[in-house]
């Protein structure tokens, strides 16, 4: 046996073997890194395609949310203007109603006169009367159910002191005590028991303008 022969196959086989290896090796880590580089770029592509669809999203939030403010203000100030002109019918009708019913009143001592004044002051009312219930029934909408029921309420009370009042014009009654009786109910519910409802109206109206107190 040929020991040189031997020795120089050994190592030629030895340098192949370890060149393989290095080669499998490197192919391994080629391969490592290129999937590693595959990885990360998918990764990028993905976090950027969800960064993307976050804009998108944020940005449909800021435009609903936007729509929202807008439709809001809008609606606030649509309310403000009709709270404004609802207060201002009210303030009137209140003021005529105390004017008609009112019960010591001077007298000019012509029958004429006095008797025209009285048809101004009822008509004045009954006038005022029918602007704010008209007003108030086109605009209901823009009132919650407890607002609607105090104005309901307050509407009801007018409507029940303008009849007692003009009950004797209205359906010639004789009986003078049963007039003079009317006409005292009238003032009195007036005069006592809408102006507290007409009180916890005004807060309401403030809350709703957002008046503090």
């Amino acid at each position: 046996m040929d020991w040189n022969i031997l020795i120089k196959e050994i190592g030629l086989t030895g340098i192949c073997s370890g060149l393989i290896v290095w080669l499998i090796k490197k192919l391994g880590d080629n391969f490592i890194e290129h999937k590693f580089k595959s990885y990360e770029l998918e990764l990028q592509l993905k976090a950027k395609s969800e960064e993307h669809q976050f804009d998108l999203s944020l940005e449909n939030h800021r435009n609903e949310l936007s729509i929202i403010l807008s439709k809001s203000s809008k609606l606030h100030d649509k309310r403000l203007s009709i709270i404004h002109d609802m207060y201002k019918h009210l303030s009137k009708l209140d003021r005529t109603m105390n004017d008609m019913t009112q019960v010591a009143r001077f007298v000019s001592g012509d029958k004429k006169t006095d008797e025209e004044s009285e048809n101004n002051r009822i008509l004045n009312a009954q006038k005022s009367y029918i602007n704010f219930e008209d007003l108030f029934e086109e605009n209901r909408i823009f009132f919650n159910e407890k607002t609607c029921t105090l104005i309901d309420e307050i509407i009801k009370d007018y409507k029940f002191s303008f009849l007692d009042y003009t009950a004797n014009r209205t359906f010639k009654l004789p009986n003078l005590d049963f007039t003079s009786e009317n006409i005292k109910k009238a003032s009195i519910r007036v005069r006592e028991k809408i102006p507290p409802i007409l009180k916890a109206l005004e807060n309401q109206f403030r809350e709703l303008i957002g008046v503090k107190k």
